[in-house]
């Protein structure tokens, strides 16, 4: 579960592996110069054959700064990692600059420069002009070498979250996470912008521990731990982590229809979620080209030819019988948010008697399509799936004249209509 505060043992394992607050160069008086305040890799796990990239701030700079790393291997000659400065960002949001270059193996020292945006650095170099620089040694291994080591690839983290959205790992088995997530915008010291995960779930069990409440950016931070990590990865509390900065939007009026795509030994991988009434299945196509099948809802399937990043998709969303309820526009791997239906007038009947556990509940609904039915307490189900005039237990007991929610199902159990302000009445 998420904690309020940092605890101890994260606040000593990032003094102790460098990923905590870099203790800031000198600044001459007159002018206030970045420095940079947090620097962690975006894997801890540096892998060869693969991008490598940090997380980097510089909190005590006022402004937009700008990012430029160079590394050395094995003390060998300097070569820029970035392709020059980074765009302007705010010196106190966490920033990962896009890297496309890949590491071999081996020893690295990093100089990472930061400079107030668009202007010339106070320092110069046959390199160019920086404010001041922080250097970081690290290492790159092999597949080979860090083969039994926790993977923290392929988790599933989006770009933009939207506010109400909660993060959803791509987890494997045999693994366990903590999720940890730093809120730059949020009021405090440093540790208290932190909300901190002190216990080790799976990928499922995290999908509950944190929601996005307001717009902004924020760095998310997943850790692992798997059946088989050595006996220094449980002292250390964590076996590798992932580092990833995310924006959340404030929410879009209507219905989401959530897209994510994976590259695929043909084509690619798409999966799509929605909880549109009636919605059971989903299409994607290009234009007027189907390049998937028809697949349920919150399953995958292969789309073909392979997404093209950035390219918009059309998306179809079924009812059970096939028919298309509601079509939508999307960059596949984002969510699209699409009018709700209108809601329809039915009336609802929920009577209740008394029963050796909790109450014995029957609704009956007017609604054409609706086929069973479930009681609810606000956002919490009290009772099971039943046939609309059927008897199904609801619990806690019911009382005469409270009000519920009754989520109207189809057929195929796909929701209808939820129906609000359902006044309980014991029957006579």
């Amino acid at each position: 579960m998420i904690k309020r505060k940092m605890s101890l043992l994260l606040a000593a394992v990032l003094v102790a592996t460098g990923v905590g607050m870099a203790k800031p160069a000198a600044a001459a008086e007159a002018t206030v110069l970045p420095a940079i305040s947090y620097i962690a890799p975006k894997y801890s796990i540096a892998k060869d054959n693969a991008p490598f990239t940090f997380a980097l701030e510089a909190a005590n700079y006022e402004g937009d700064v700008q990012y430029r790393i160079f590394i050395q291997k094995d003390g060998g000659a300097w070569t820029e990692l970035t392709d020059g400065y980074s765009e302007p960002v705010n010196a106190k949001v966490p920033y990962i600059p896009g890297i496309t270059k890949n590491l071999e193996a081996g020893k690295y020292k990093a100089s990472v420069w930061v400079k107030r945006a668009n202007v010339e650095g106070v320092k110069k170099n046959s390199l160019g002009s920086y404010d001041t620089y922080y250097a970081k040694n690290f290492s790159i291994g092999t597949a080979e070498s860090l083969a039994k080591r926790a993977d923290l690839t392929d988790l599933g983290v989006k770009d933009t979250y939207k506010v109400g959205e909660s993060i959803e790992l791509n987890g494997k088995e045999g693994y366990g996470y903590k999720l940890h997530i730093y809120n730059p915008q949020a009021e405090g010291s440093r540790r208290d912008k932190w909300m901190i995960d002190d216990e080790y779930e799976t990928a499922a069990e995290t999908a509950d521990d944190y929601t996005f409440t307001a717009p902004g950016t924020y760095l998310v931070d997943v850790w692992g731990m798997t059946e088989n990590s050595s006996e220094a990865a449980m002292k250390q509390g964590y076996d590798a982590w992932f580092l990833k900065v995310v924006t959340v939007e404030e929410a879009e009026e209507g219905i989401a229809v959530e897209t994510s795509v994976k590259a695929a030994t043909v084509g690619s991988s798409v999966t799509v979620k929605s909880e549109y009434p009636g919605a059971a299945s989903y299409q994607v196509f290009n234009g007027a080209k189907q390049v998937s099948g028809v697949a349920k809802l919150g399953d995958a399937t292969t789309m073909y030819p392979a997404n093209k990043e950035g390219q918009e998709y059309t998306v179809k969303l079924l009812n059970a019988d096939g028919a298309v309820l509601v079509t939508t526009s999307v960059v596949l791997g984002k969510t699209a948010m699409v009018k709700a239906p209108e809601v329809k007038d039915v009336t609802v009947n929920a009577t209740f008697k008394a029963a050796t556990v909790g109450s014995s509940v029957t609704v009956t609904a007017d609604l054409e399509g609706a086929a069973s039915y479930q009681v609810f307490r606000g956002e919490k189900q009290v009772s099971g799936v039943a046939k609309l005039g059927e008897a199904t237990t609801m619990y806690p007991a019911a009382k005469d004249g409270e009000i519920v929610t009754v989520k109207l199902l189809d057929a195929q159990g796909a929701l209808l209509q939820a129906v609000e302000n359902v006044k309980l009445a014991e029957a006579k």
